[in-house]
């Protein structure tokens, strides 16, 4: 019984090291493309970026082969859309605004998960959800808070002023 537990307990270690290690990878792949956009279009850089992806997709299947009903190849083609769409903006955004502002906002994903599951799978938001909610927000706000020099609302304020918000 010792045994099965100390299992368990280093496979719990494994995915720590796992969310760890792709935290970090995720983080260099934002500065690589940060760098890549400066001289490429976010267009191009995506249809680039997809042909990998397509290629190493195609690696896959030679040795795995799923059999999948109509029903949810659909899905996965409107999934794909929309992850497509989200992939473009965040690319637009990466060029053509800092890297520090635009990696933090990446944060409220969690958020528009929860708002999402809410009104598509009828899942309910419990009490430390809405203290996680609050924390993630008022953490990407003081991050754009620049030391207190211009004021707390100037985030605001350069929200509604920004260029590419109109």
């Amino acid at each position: 019984c010792t045994n099965f537990i100390n299992l368990l307990r280093g496979i719990r270690r494994m995915w720590w090291i796992f969310i760890l290690l792709s935290a970090m990878f995720q983080s260099t792949t934002d500065i690589l493309r940060k760098r890549v956009l400066q001289n490429e279009h976010a267009m191009e850089f995506g249809a680039v970026r997809s042909m990998y992806h397509l290629v190493i997709l195609a690696l896959v299947f030679i040795f795995f082969q799923p059999h999948a009903p109509l029903e949810a190849v659909l899905l996965m083609f409107f999934v794909a859309v929309i992850l497509t769409a989200g992939m473009h903006f965040t690319n637009k955004s990466v060029r053509h605004m800092e890297i520090s502002v635009v990696a933090p906002m990446a944060n409220f994903s969690p958020i528009f998960l929860l708002v999402f599951a809410y009104f598509l799978l009828g899942e309910k938001v419990v009490g430390w959800q809405w203290g996680g909610i609050g924390l993630v927000l008022m953490g990407g706000y003081v991050l754009q808070v620049s030391n207190g020099r211009h004021g707390f609302l100037q985030p605001l304020k350069n929200f509604w002023q920004s260029k590419h918000l109109h």
